[in-house]
């Protein structure tokens, strides 16, 4: 009994632009691109603090905008980001 890859007969009736964004077929030799990956965890994690950073800038200005007293912990946590991410 002789074994058909179903795959191979499926791409056969496929026309040049359908195999080109199916990564399949094309130019002989040509490398398939892997699935992107995930994101490498300590730039995950500076966008994490630069966002923090930024939410945490933002409740204090219109606190401050507003001429309501500003929480301790929110002052405290910005002088914690502020080593890590930077003055922006």
């Amino acid at each position: 009994m002789t074994k058909i890859n179903t795959n191979t007969m499926k791409n056969k009736n496929l026309n040049n632009q359908e195999t080109a964004q199916l990564g399949i077929g094309g130019v002989s030799g040509s490398a398939i691109r892997p699935p992107l990956g995930l994101m490498p965890k300590k730039i995950h994690d500076e966008r994490v603090k630069v966002e923090r950073f930024n939410e945490v800038c933002g409740a204090i200005a219109r606190y401050y905008d507003a001429g309501m007293k500003i929480n301790i912990e929110w002052i405290e946590e910005y002088n914690e980001l502020v080593e890590c991410v930077g003055k922006h």
